[in-house]
């Protein structure tokens, strides 16, 4: 749209021009947006915002991944409120769900947590194993009394 000679270039015709390429570049941004805005509910949890099962199992997949390729331990913690149930039975789901939103913003509350432990190479090989692994060491945490960190 530069150009040196005068009087090469019609004002109107450079008006259609412009606002053409405005309107090309402004759909294709909002595409942009609109993927990236799919992208990302697709990996958080739509009450807390934090990250769920989806990015969680990709994540785990790639650092376990890494660790292969680089012979490195990686460790894995499953961990699960204590009673998260009785809130819910007791208050209603929409405390349940404040609890969650404040824990997952970083608020401290007065509760306890039950935590499996798991490790690549030590206790599994591949990203299921290591799942069920911490999964099971949760369970024994659970059973051995909660508030508690277990390992397999």
């Amino acid at each position: 749209m530069i150009k040196k000679e005068k009087g090469y270039f019609d004002l109107e015709e450079n008006q259609k021009l412009l606002s053409t390429y405005v309107d090309l570049s402004s759909n294709a941004i909002q595409k942009l947006r609109l993927i990236n805005a799919t992208k990302h509910s697709a990996v958080t949890d739509p009450l807390t915002g934090i990250y769920n099962r989806r990015f969680f199992d990709e994540m785990l997949g790639k650092l376990l991944a890494v660790a292969k390729r680089r012979n490195e331990a990686l460790g894995l913690l499953m961990i699960d409120l204590d009673h998260f149930k009785n809130i819910n039975d007791t208050y209603g789901h929409t405390v349940g769900d404040s609890v969650l939103i404040h824990l997952s913003e970083g608020i401290l509350l007065k509760l306890t947590v039950s935590i499996g432990v798991s490790s690549y190479p030590e206790y599994g090989q591949e990203r299921d194993d290591l799942v069920n692994t911490a999964d099971k060491a949760l369970y024994k945490a659970k059973e051995n009394g909660r508030n508690r960190v277990e390992s397999p």
